[in-house]
């Protein structure tokens, strides 16, 4: 395959998942705030595992990155 066609599928959905577990994590702060308790049992642990999987989605991005110069 074309090298700039591999590291854009290698990047483009990692890049994308950071995002979405940023966006996770302020929504999990934003709505814990505002909620009662037992909703935020169900919300914040799910919210807090798609953060998690985003930061490790950078991660990979940025140990590629380093590899790659």
């Amino acid at each position: 395959m074309d090298r700039k066609l591999d590291d854009f599928l290698f990047y483009f959905p990692r890049i994308v998942m950071a995002l979405i577990g940023a966006a996770a994590f302020a929504f999990g702060a934003w709505f814990s705030q505002f909620y009662y308790l037992y909703l935020n049992c169900i919300v914040l642990p799910i919210s807090w595992a798609i953060a998690a999987y985003g930061i490790e989605c950078a991660s990979q991005v940025v140990k590629a990155y380093r590899c790659s110069l």
